[in-house]
């Protein structure tokens, strides 16, 4: 019986997907926005829910989101943030049709995030004076 695909399959084999899917998901959590197919757009945009998808463990989080992208804990503790300033049910990503690229005529969109890093208040603590270094 033929099962239905969940997402694109992108002419490419499992790996080389995965890695393309990491890579513009990276690049859209780096960017804020990129421009891409339409396919890849419809295939990362599904990869970018389930990336930003959070729990109740923060820790658990850290770790899948690191797993998934293929990045370090301080770049993954970013994206578990972005994924918190979401609410329930809202789309993290939005795209607009940009027209089509003059070489193939591919239809072209830019994917842009909706979720943005919380504003960090700038607590700036007093500097202590230098003492100067005598030579005795």
């Amino acid at each position: 019986m033929l099962k239905r695909v969940k997402n694109p399959r992108l002419a490419r084999s499992k790996g080389a997907k995965k890695a393309l899917l990491r890579g513009l998901a990276l690049s859209l959590f780096e960017k804020g926005s990129i421009e891409t197919s339409e396919t890849r757009a419809k295939g990362v945009r599904s990869f970018i829910q389930s990336v930003l998808r959070v729990s109740e463990n923060e820790e658990l989080d850290l770790r899948r989101s690191a797993g998934l992208l293929g990045i370090n804990k301080p770049q993954a503790k970013k994206v578990v943030i972005l994924g918190k300033s979401l609410e329930k049910g809202q789309s993290a990503t939005r795209t607009i049709r940009l027209g089509s690229r003059a070489g193939d005529m591919s239809p072209r969109i830019r994917l842009e995030l909706l979720a943005k890093l919380p504003a960090v208040r700038a607590t700036s603590k007093p500097k202590k004076p230098k003492e100067a270094k005598t030579n005795v």
